[in-house]
């Protein structure tokens, strides 16, 4: 199979796995594979005419859940689970079945099916917490903020509760029941408090929220309060502006997230399919109270990459730890945190990473406030279902929970992505590898979005001399519940299913052939990055290098051992080095330029996106426009011309660059002349080109520039590509000081020949 066919399955199933043909031997895998044996899933994917059941799912003693690979019997009534084989009857309802009248989650191509469960009696509210930093830095990132929460009132839910926290040294928790003035709790930022102190403090009444009656003071229906609440929005007031420029603001950022999240479990019971979502605006550097990552001296900046390495950054293992707690309270009770940190400083992402990470929150960051990516950024939190759904405001799943199910033979290592574990003495569990969140099958995931991917890996543990039977095929079964915002309950099921290999020499071939070399880029960034929290930058490329080496070395290549020019890549693993080399340059593994916060965002997002977003992360697009054709080209200072404009897209930037010529035809009026409708059209393809990447759907909103070669945000795109063989700089622009992919390319055929 080629790449459109593991695309195709994708689009079908929201599923890709690095090897679709899986070596039965656990020390084959080790010795041969070096890649993992790993799924991408997306549980939430948009599948066009997906099957829609109205009963209840059919469950084997082993939670396998009836499927396509399921053998039926008609006439006992039996079906056989492909899992763990056991026999099972088929319930009352499916008596009339026949050999051509399957139910439908067991007629083949339904891979993946949807139940629709039987919804909560009491539909709970969805609740929006707001914290908001009102040191900002000018009046206009104020107004933005201010202008983009009440723009986005009419998009919540209309049964929505809402609160409002503000912080800046004290920390404001409005009384929004009291509806004459705005009336607020204060609590001083620099100290620590305990759920128990915040408790006390804001005297909660003993019934929560769910009850539909005992609202709190703090927390109240939309509908009831909305003209006070919109009023509160609009005059609030920015912190005064230090008349000493020496020091930073002092901004309680831990404080204010511990006394929403301890607000928010005390406000009501946890119960299944009701969430709370703390919407977070951060607008420069905690520093006082619990979770400060530097005090507000000015002489003391803020950690670096290099102050982190040398364990010189004081404030971030106290910081980090701190955020962790909080995230496993916010996990426990259903409360999701999302970032918006728009700020020249810093803000502590890198220290909340975890806090984002397991509450499946999103964060999105950049310079001000007054900024299209933060308007659009926030505006698109709030996007509506894609079909129209009644009575669901916001396209999004909200407390759901992941089984896996594998069949023997397989056990999961763990889970890299936007999720927590949930306990269970499971039996799919490795004892022997171990990833991400791991040491159990189930997970909870409290958001979910369309885009949302998780990474699924697995151990293969059957001995070397147990051959397995060629019907029997290596299954793996995601089961997930979730819930919408109107109370409608779902549950997927994807079935997957791949043959085992016995003899890896014999079906080698089949192994090359399944090989996924976009999914397995995907998992092997993934991999790199887990390993890239607690190692320092160069041994995590060193790590990524010797893969490399090894799987062409192993699996990859045909060649004769020792001579490097007749070694010739399998089809299926055309692309992997090109991939792997892009990303080891990217920002994501070289963090020089960046700070720990930009790092952090960076890494959070590709951890939670799909195998297609994550390679444009990975290896971003550009494309060439000029008089006489248009067409893609390599990340390459050999593709640069001035003649032409190139559109860079990079997920997170959009970047058209336009040629010194275009420059000068510009300056001489051709732009806006009839007789030259051709470099008219050369400047207008390029602008509408990248106005369609903006119009996709993605998070955070891309950055987007339009600048002239020489110009300076033209070195991003210098810093994008890779050094010409020849040595080559960008005309104009310093060029970069490590080798091309053509010479990397080289090395990696010298070293992979070589006897291991």
């Amino acid at each position: 199979m080629g790449d459109d066919q593991w695309a195709k399955i994708e689009a079908e199933n929201g599923y890709r796995q690095t090897w679709n043909s899986v070596p039965s031997s656990r020390i084959e895998v080790g010795r041969k594979l070096v890649v993992p044996i790993a799924g991408l899933y997306t549980p939430m994917k948009h599948i066009p005419n997906i099957a829609q059941l109205g009963y209840p799912p059919v469950v084997c003693t082993c939670q396998t859940i009836l499927n396509p690979y399921a053998p039926i019997d008609p006439n006992s009534k039996t079906w056989t689970c492909p899992s763990c084989f056991n026999k099972n009857e088929l319930p009352i309802h499916y008596r009339n079945i026949t050999e051509g009248y399957l139910p439908q989650e067991a007629m083949p191509g339904n891979n993946t099916v949807e139940y629709v469960l039987k919804p909560p009696t009491i539909i709970p509210p969805p609740v929006f917490l707001f914290v908001i930093d009102t040191c900002v830095d000018n009046e206009k990132g104020m107004q933005a903020i201010k202008d983009s929460i009440l723009g986005s009132l009419g998009r919540l839910p209309e049964n929505s509760i809402v609160g409002l926290i503000t912080f800046g040294p004290m920390v404001h928790v409005y009384e929004l029941s009291f509806q004459h003035c705005p009336k607020a709790l204060i609590f001083r930022g620099s100290k620590e408090l305990t759920p128990e102190q915040i408790r006390t403090s804001i005297s909660l009444p003993p019934k929560g929220l769910s009850s539909g009656t005992n609202h709190n003071k703090f927390l109240r229906p939309l509908s009831e309060i909305q003209t006070h609440f919109e009023n509160i929005i609009e005059e609030l007031p920015r912190e005064p502006a230090l008349a000493d420029q020496s020091h930073l603001p002092l901004r309680a950022t831990g404080t204010a997230l511990s006394i929403a999240v301890s607000l928010l479990e005390d406000s009501f019971p946890q119960q299944t399919g009701q969430t709370a979502r703390i919407i977070t605006f951060l607008a420069g550097t905690p520093t006082i109270g619990p979770g400060m990552i530097s005090t507000d001296d000015l002489r003391e900046l803020p950690r670096s990459h290099s102050d982190i390495a040398k364990g010189k950054a004081k404030y971030v293992q106290k910081a980090t730890q701190y955020y962790t707690n909080l995230a496993a309270q916010a996990v426990k009770n259903n409360i999701i945190v999302d970032v918006f940190s728009f700020s020249f400083d810093q803000t502590g992402v890198l220290e909340m990473k975890e806090l984002i990470r397991s509450t499946g929150g999103v964060c999105a960051r950049g310079d001000d406030f007054d900024d299209p990516v933060f308007k659009e950024s926030y505006h698109r939190l709030f996007k509506p279902p894609v079909n129209d759904e009644p009575n669901c405001a916001l396209d999004v799943g909200i407390t759901a929970q992941l089984n896996i199910v594998v069949s023997r033979y397989l056990k999961i290592a763990g889970v890299i992505g936007p999720c927590s574990g949930l306990p269970n003495n499971s039996q799919y569990v490795s004892d022997e590898n171990k990833i991400g969140v791991h040491g159990t099958s189930k997970f909870k995931l409290l958001s979910i979005h369309r885009s949302t991917t998780l990474a699924v890996y697995f151990d293969v543990v059957n001995n070397h001399q147990n051959k397995i039977p060629d019907h029997e095929k290596a299954i793996i079964q995601f089961d997930t519940i979730y819930h919408k915002v109107n109370g409608k309950k779902i549950l997927r099921v994807t079935t997957i299913a791949r043959p085992w290999v016995n003899d890896v020499n014999a079906g080698l071939n089949d192994i090359r052939s399944g090989f996924d070399q976009d999914a397995a880029a995907v998992i092997m960034a993934r991999s790199a990055i887990w390993r890239a929290e607690n190692e320092e930058s160069f041994e995590t490329v060193r790590w990524i290098d010797m893969n490399l080496i090894k799987l062409v070395q192993k699996i990859g290549a045909d060649y004769t051992p020792g001579i490097a020019t007749n070694l010739v890549l399998h089809q299926s693993f055309k692309y992997f080095p090109q991939f792997m080399f892009h990303f080891r340059r990217s920002p994501f593994i070289q963090t020089m330029g960046d700070t720990p916060d930009q790092t952090a965002q960076y890494r959070q997002v590709l951890n939670r996106e799909t195998v297609e977003n994550t390679l444009l992360m990975m290896q971003p697009v550009l494309e060439k426009f000029s008089l006489e054709e248009r067409q893609y080209v390599e990340l390459s200072s050999d593709s640069f011309a001035s003649n032409a404009v190139f559109l860079l897209d990079t997920y997170f930037n959009v970047l058209v660059v336009k040629g010194l010529h275009i420059k000068d035809w510009v300056q001489k009026g051709f732009d806006k002349s009839p007789d030259h409708e051709n470099v008219r059209q050369l400047l207008r393809v390029p602008v509408e080109e990248a106005q369609a990447i903006l119009d996709q759907d993605r998070f955070p909103m891309p950055r987007y520039v339009v600048c002239y070669e020489r110009e300076p945000p033209a070195r991003y795109l210098d810093s994008v590509l890779d050094p010409s063989r020849a040595g080559n700089k960008l005309d104009g622009v310093g060029g970069t000081d490590d080798v091309s992919f053509h010479v990397f390319y080289e090395h990696l055929k010298k070293l992979a020949v070589q006897p291991s």
